[in-house]
């Protein structure tokens, strides 16, 4: 309950391949060698990092954030250039997927506050008096997204019943991430996002244990 934990991880992807999935349709059918390019919606760089300390007593802190650089996306002419009645052409000399998104961030926070009643019987062993979450009572917030609510305060571990007082947050800075980026040349939101992830999201919560 008094350790501070920090955690940290960097991931560099490079994923390609030839098709979208199972059902996708090469821009020529004559020509496959422009179909070998980046996995749509794979980043290149990913950054993810998390920090939990004490503060005072029972009350812990928790801290996490997340980067990941822009993903592919594929760019279309917008009309039937090769006369094949598919509407997937993309310019000459552009390989699949040759789009990138902008980059994305995120940071999420926990505070908690533990206490308890009882004293747990010592064990020299097996499963009793392990301390089990068993419920959430309340959840206050809206919105969606990831957030730390996995990542449980410390303190009252030695006491048979268990209560944590938690306020935990996803998107704390309210970034804009977009998404939903237009590929298609003829479109008026051609290489624009028409869409974002979740706004601010705040949850309140009681957590019991026995």
């Amino acid at each position: 309950a008094r350790r501070l934990m920090l955690f940290a991880n960097y991931a560099w992807l490079n994923q390609e391949n030839d098709a979208d999935g199972a059902f996708s349709v090469p821009a020529n059918s004559y020509d496959l060698s422009r179909e070998w390019g980046p996995s749509m919606g794979v980043p290149r760089h990913n950054l993810s990092a998390m920090l939990s300390t004490p503060i005072v007593g029972s009350v812990r802190l928790a801290l996490n954030g997340s980067y990941r650089s822009g993903t592919p996306y594929n760019i279309t002419t917008g009309v039937d250039d090769n006369g094949d009645t598919v509407f997937n052409d993309r310019p000459l000399n552009l390989s699949r997927n040759a789009g990138r998104t902008a980059s994305s961030w995120d940071v999420g926070g926990r505070l908690s506050y533990a206490f308890g009643f009882g004293q747990r019987p010592a064990t020299g062993g097996g499963t009793g008096g392990i301390h089990t979450p068993v419920m959430i009572v309340q959840r206050v917030g809206g919105g969606g997204g990831g957030d730390v609510g996995g990542m449980f305060g410390g303190g009252a571990e030695d006491k048979r019943i268990r209560f944590e007082l938690f306020v935990s947050g996803s998107n704390l800075f309210n970034t804009v991430n977009h998404i939903g980026y237009s590929g298609v040349m003829t479109s008026p939101f051609f290489a624009q996002p028409t869409a974002a992830m979740a706004a601010r999201k705040i949850d309140l919560g009681v957590r019991i244990g026995f």
